[in-house]
């Protein structure tokens, strides 16, 4: 039985979409041993799939950190840069004929090199290459900012990471922080919705929204209404730590038409908000999948997940990104004509509720919405992703891969 090792990154939008790939591996009879945290360990347990700690602790401030690449980057490095060998250690004994890793876990990389295996890396958001300085010169020069000029400092980083990568004598390539590169890419969206997707190879495999199964979410459908328009409002499951937002919301849609359902996430709970108008709906977490299937609209923080299963459904979004990331898919959203990108900063109750009737009263915005969801269905998610590496296994020479050789980056 071949034997494949995931490493993840702990978040759920990194590991829906691997874990569900991960599961359709072990349902093949592949031995599927995946990385993460005990937080997640019921999840990777439910989904058939063997459960393998990294134990470390992640803290609501290394979350947050995904807003500052900077100060990301350097928890990244830290934690690994006391785990790694012993994650080495552990592959050793695994003995594994394959390593996914998340585009962002660069130990899986290293690990992959050190024991003259084959890799694949599996992105959940967009690839970050050449085609990014391309993007509008604002975001540019803001992750620049925050990269260079943070009090964490960048510079420091960079020489851990150095220092990391000479144990497992590979040649360090800076870019492998953010974005690692593998003779096989699983790219979580389809072609069309990618910027520039064109300029890369075929090395990459854009497999679509990667859809999963919530283990951990609340069916709302015998509360929606079916005479009212039905708008979903969630921030995602990270950066959701601002009670403002979610009230303004709430003030926004009050005395409206339509039915509000909100999805708070871990940071606050319905007693947060003890006085809630009879159209609007609270829940902690709820049914994503189900209940983008019934709504009409998807106000959203644009992570990629978030966007791919709103879009998968043909539901037009309004974006209101709280990082670089999620700016560059709201961005790409408005760009194919789906939806509609708020500044968080400069948001007011008025421009919510207009920005909502807009939607509403053009059908382009549904219409578009549709179009790049039929793109992501004929992509073939998680059945074609599994495919691609099953394929590149059986395909793969182990000659090719005296010294972990990669091809590389864009």
């Amino acid at each position: 039985m071949k034997k494949i090792i995931f490493y993840s990154l702990p978040g759920f939008g990194h590991i829906n979409p691997t874990l569900t790939v991960a599961s359709e591996l072990t349902k093949q009879g592949y031995s599927v041993f995946y990385y993460s945290t005990e937080e997640f360990k019921k999840y990777i347990v439910a989904a058939g799939v063997t459960f393998k700690s990294y134990h470390v602790v992640i803290s609501d401030e290394h979350r947050a950190s995904s807003r500052n690449p900077a100060k990301f980057l350097r928890a990244l490095v830290d934690v690994i840069e006391e785990r790694g060998p012993i994650l080495l250690q552990e592959a050793m004994d695994e003995k594994p004929d394959l390593i996914v890793h998340d585009g962002v876990a660069f130990w899986g990389k290293f690990i992959a090199h050190k024991l003259h295996i084959p890799a694949v890396s599996f992105i959940t958001t967009q690839v970050l290459g050449k085609h990014m300085f391309f993007r509008p010169q604002k975001i540019v020069l803001t992750s620049l900012h925050k990269i260079f000029f943070s009090k964490h400092n960048i510079f420091s980083t960079i020489k851990k990471y150095k220092r990391f990568a000479k144990q497992f004598d590979i040649q360090p390539d800076l870019f492998d922080v953010v974005m690692n590169k593998e003779p096989l890419n699983i790219v979580t969206t389809s072609s069309y919705f990618h910027p520039k997707s064109t300029i890369f190879d075929k090395t990459f495999k854009f497999v679509g929204p990667v859809l999963a199964e919530r283990y951990h979410s609340t069916h709302l459908g015998p509360q929606l209404s079916p005479h009212k328009k039905i708008i979903y409002f969630s921030l995602g499951t990270v950066l959701n730590d601002e009670l403002k937002f979610f009230q303004m919301c709430i003030d926004a849609f009050a005395k409206s038409n339509y039915q509000v359902v909100i999805s708070l996430g871990q940071k606050f709970t319905k007693k947060d908000f003890p006085s809630l108008p009879k159209n609007i709906i609270i829940e902690d977490y709820v049914d994503q999948l189900d209940l983008l299937q019934k709504v009409d609209l998807f106000i959203t923080h644009g992570g990629m997940n978030s966007v791919n299963e709103g879009l998968y459904y043909g539901i037009p979004l309004l974006l209101v990104p709280d990082t670089e990331e999620q700016l560059t898919n709201a961005q790409q959203v408005q760009k194919l004509g789906a939806g509609i990108c708020l500044n968080k900063k400069k948001l007011t109750h008025d421009r919510l509720v207009t920005s909502v009737e807009k939607i509403f009263t053009n059908t382009n915005y549904k219409r578009n919405a549709e179009k790049i969801g039929k793109t992501l269905k004929d992509a073939g998610g998680a059945k074609q992703a599994a495919k691609e590496i099953i394929d590149y296994l059986a395909q793969h020479n182990y000659s090719a891969y005296p010294g972990g050789a990669r091809t590389s980056f864009i």
